[in-house]
């Protein structure tokens, strides 16, 4: 018999709740932010997912999925995703991704907790102004752009914020999620390519055809 058959149905309504929350969001973390407290605060999901966490195991395996627990990271999630439910990450979110990792990895190793928030975190402003200072941009994206790819970010749970997305203030929250989906190695490795195809199309002129292949040749996504 299963585990999860030999729970209550209450406990059965409550996994099922998390089980739609991975796989919409794919991670869940350990902490939440509290606009009110101004800090992290531990996450009920979270807690609920790892004390039934080998049921989950289970039963998403059962669908396809495999599901892990980071317990450093306090990070539980879903990978080897079936191909029918796999998410591209378009260029431009992945840039931004890539510098938000910089980002937290400086932070982590700066021991940075700015205003006991226990995660590294950086304004909007601040963020366009690396954008452009790590080299992957000529010019800042809209405000539009910056925003939809940021929804894209936080829909993975790889940044928190305290403020809407149309204020350059708002503060971003970097959170551990984000180093499970990328590593040093795999970023250096992104960054010079997109500074390679940054360089080229700069340099080449490109027909309406390759510009568009251009937008869809480099993206990472959860099938990677």
């Amino acid at each position: 018999m299963m585990i999860y058959d030999e729970l209550t149905e209450a406990e059965k309504n409550k996994l099922k709740d998390v089980m739609n929350s991975l796989l919409v969001h794919t991670f869940i973390n350990g902490t939440v932010y509290s606009k009110q407290l101004d800090l992290f605060i531990p996450n009920d999901e979270y807690a609920l997912a790892n004390k039934y966490f080998e049921a989950i195991k289970e039963t998403m395996n059962r669908l396809g999925f495999e599901t892990f627990q980071d317990t450093m990271a306090d990070v539980i999630y879903i990978s080897d995703f079936p191909s029918s439910s796999r998410t591209r990450i378009d260029k431009e979110t992945t840039m931004l991704l890539l510098v938000l990792y910089q980002i937290k990895s400086e932070g982590e190793k700066d021991g940075d907790r700015k205003l006991n928030s226990t995660k590294p975190s950086i304004t909007i402003r601040e963020l366009e102004e690396r954008m452009l200072a790590l080299g992957l941009w000529k010019k800042v994206p809209s405000q539009n752009a910056v925003s939809k790819s940021l929804r894209q970010i936080l829909k993975f749970r790889f940044i928190e914020k305290d403020g809407p997305l149309s204020s350059l203030e708002t503060r971003l929250f970097l959170m551990d999620s984000i180093n499970l989906m990328l590593n040093r190695d795999k970023s250096v490795a992104l960054i010079a390519a997109f500074k390679d195809k940054l360089k080229f199309v700069s340099e080449t002129p490109l027909d309406d055809e390759e510009k568009e292949r251009d937008e869809e040749d480099i993206f990472i996504g959860e099938d990677e």
